[in-house]
């Protein structure tokens, strides 16, 4: 049986529909990553699931229970909030007990509890000192905690990352992602970082403007993206996009930009046929132009470089072909000079096509079915 369900949960904020009406599934088990843009809904979904909004019509199920009216503490769900929403003036493990401390259980049963958690989380040693003396991945250890205490059906996470620093949070996602593993618990996560939502979810729900763009694993939704904005919002950098139309000649099809001119495969000409003599959105991620030798079928772009990002593992340019600017990825020993004029290679393989109109549509074949 599914986990939790949304059927048709809408939601208003005056005249202002912030969720259109949504419909999803999150089996047993997921880790379930809601993702986009600041406003997009998807901690409004959040708060309808834990019961701090009331949906504006639709239901929401848990466990077979329609929890839709259910107050949050019947809910049998957990929330971990962006600011800890820890009691400053409570010891950790206060803090951590204080479901059961409402609830009364015995000081032994709390004990165990909190101990077995604390263990997990590298908290044993900290259990007397307040929030005031911990720094911030450990009071995010300690939210945690508190949920985890309380043996839920469903983990709620409100961008829980968002307020540690750059390092912090990529070790948190390592610990977040082991706890699951761990847990096997059923999780919804929310944030507006798609790194976060590539690395930890086993499920992502892209969100916009209150409707779900897509669903899916994160692979296939990075290589097969079901919209213009799906593409251009997962993967960093973002996606290349470009106004191009797709004509016929030479005995092939191209992608032609007014810029510059790219051929498609021949063995994708048939996947992309029905484009043929149409205005599109051209994409092309960055990983796919640099400065590889291999068989790019002669699609090369002469480009020049006007910003130089070296990361470590990598490098970063910022291009630009006569109108169109790009982001290309190269070695890390790739250093051109700002300035420069560089052939990159460009594999067309790993090209998509959208609709040129506002919902830029995927065209085509999709990928997966390409490789299938």
């Amino acid at each position: 049986m599914p986990q939790l369900v949304l059927d048709q949960v809408r939601k208003f904020y005056g005249t202002v529909e912030a969720v259109r009406p949504t419909n999803l599934v999150i089996e047993d088990g997921e880790f379930a990553i809601l993702v986009g843009p600041s406003g997009c809904g998807k901690s409004t979904i959040l708060r309808m699931i834990a019961g701090l909004e009331d949906p504006s019509s639709g239901e929401i199920h848990l466990d077979g229970r329609d929890i839709t009216a259910s107050p949050p503490k019947e809910r049998d769900v957990a929330m971990v909030f962006q600011d800890y929403a820890l009691y400053p003036h409570l010891s950790v493990f206060d803090n951590m007990a204080f479901s059961m401390i409402i609830q009364k259980l015995p000081r032994a049963e709390m004990e165990r509890r909190v101990g077995e958690a604390a263990d997990i989380l590298g908290l044993s040693k900290l259990l007397d000192r307040r929030p005031g003396a911990l720094s911030g991945g450990q009071r995010q250890r300690v939210a945690l905690g508190r949920a985890m205490v309380r043996k839920p059906s469903l983990f709620l996470f409100d961008e829980p990352l968002s307020n540690l620093d750059a390092a912090l949070r990529g070790g948190m996602r390592a610990e977040l992602s082991k706890l699951h593993h761990r847990l096997n618990a059923t999780s919804v996560f929310v944030t507006h970082d798609q790194v976060e939502a590539m690395t930890m979810g086993s499920k992502i729900v892209v969100l916009k403007d209150g409707v779900i763009q897509q669903v899916g694993r994160p692979l296939d939704i990075y290589n097969s993206p079901a919209n213009a904005f799906v593409a251009s919002f997962i993967g960093s950098p973002k996606m290349n996009m470009f106004d191009a139309r797709v004509v016929s000649r030479d005995g092939g099809l191209w992608v032609e930009t007014g810029t510059f001119s790219l051929r498609i495969p021949a063995a994708l000409e048939k996947a992309y046929a029905d484009t043929e003599g149409t205005n599109v959105r051209f994409g092309i991620r960055p990983s796919d132009i640099g400065d590889r030798a291999q068989d790019t079928g002669g699609n090369v772009l002469r480009a020049e470089v006007e910003v130089v990002e070296p990361l470590g593992q990598e490098t970063h340019l910022y291009c630009r072909a006569g109108g169109a600017e790009f982001i290309a990825v190269v070695a890390a020993q790739h250093m051109p000079q700002v300035g420069a004029t560089l052939d990159l290679h460009v594999d067309m393989s790993r090209m998509h096509l959208f609709a040129a109109d506002a919902a830029g549509l995927r065209l085509g074949v999709p990928r997966l079915a390409i490789a299938a």
